[in-house]
């Protein structure tokens, strides 16, 4: 029933999303991006996810008000996850641009998308991003730029931070939890590794009583870390926040390679070089000097 449930909300959302845009084209207004985040939390109810949210306010920002979201990233999900609070401009990686369907609605959602392995491009993407916050967007992305199991925080990357700190705005930490129906953290709606996508729905959909919990942090401003307005800085901050919120984790990076596996152990704070260096730098450097992120498992 789910599965037939999440197919209508499917085709009727994918016809709904063309017709709006095409009615923006039209009438030069941006409604698409609106409608797709309702289309988002259809199907998380069709899939029979409760979304529960907590923390310090129920919004990412009140209207008007910039902000650059960031969470750990778990599942496929976790992008409709954002939409469920609120509307957001999603940075992803630019392969999900050339997926079908799903890079239609991406795109028609407004998506930035980046190439992480590619220095340059992520210079430009982080400008253009600078640029949706100053013009008072929100900005939603997933620092860790793949996904883990659920039990803990992955490397995070400063990139993105950048814009905050170019466009004077605060950073807002979010954690998404995925707990069963006994309240214990669950890899369920794990996305992870080598894993289909179709397993990855069947195995959320057969879940009874799967609990999204969305807990949304206090805000970090640039000029509140130190040294001042540094993105690794302010990408710490939030590391530590968000952390802090999981609380269970894992130890060994390879273990949110295989959800079945992952035990709860100790948790550091897991950071990485900063791909977002000098660029005349990195021209003269050998190719394999500059270290390059892990590919991403997921949106």
């Amino acid at each position: 029933m789910r599965l037939l449930a999440l197919f209508r909300v499917a085709i009727a959302g994918a016809f709904g999303i063309a017709l709006r845009r095409a009615t923006d084209v039209i009438t030069r207004r941006g409604r698409t991006p609106a409608y797709v985040a309702e289309v988002y939390r259809k199907l998380l109810n069709s899939a029979g996810i409760q979304v529960r949210i907590t923390g310090v306010r129920r919004d990412f920002a009140d209207g008007g008000e910039a902000v650059l979201v960031v969470a750990n990233h778990v599942s496929w999900l976790d992008v409709m996850a954002y939409a469920w609070v609120q509307p957001v401009t999603m940075v992803s990686k630019k392969e999900i641009g050339d997926w079908p369907v799903i890079g239609a609605v991406a795109r028609a959602a407004g998506t930035i998308f980046i190439d992480r392995h590619n220095p340059r491009a992520v210079a430009r993407t982080e400008r253009l991003v600078a640029s949706r916050l100053r013009a008072g967007g929100i900005v939603a992305t997933f620092p860790e730029a793949t996904t883990t199991c659920g039990r803990g925080l992955g490397r995070m990357f400063p990139a993105m931070f950048q814009a905050a700190v170019d466009a004077d705005v605060p950073v807002q930490p979010v954690a998404f939890t995925w707990l069963d129906r006994h309240g214990a953290i669950t890899t369920a709606g794990a996305y992870v590794g080598d894993q289909p996508l179709l397993e990855s729905i069947r195995m959320i959909v057969s879940q009874r009583d799967l609990v999204l919990q969305i807990d949304i942090l206090p805000r970090i401003m640039p000029k509140h870390v130190r040294p001042m307005n540094d993105r690794k800085a302010l990408r710490t901050a939030a590391a530590e926040r968000i952390a802090l919120a999981l609380d269970p984790s894992v130890g060994d990076w390879n273990a949110h390679l295989r959800p079945a596996t992952c035990v709860a152990g100790v948790l550091p704070i897991p950071l990485v070089d900063d791909p977002l260096v000098e660029l005349d730098v990195i021209a003269g450097l050998p190719r394999d000097a500059v270290r390059r992120p892990r590919a991403a498992g997921a949106a």
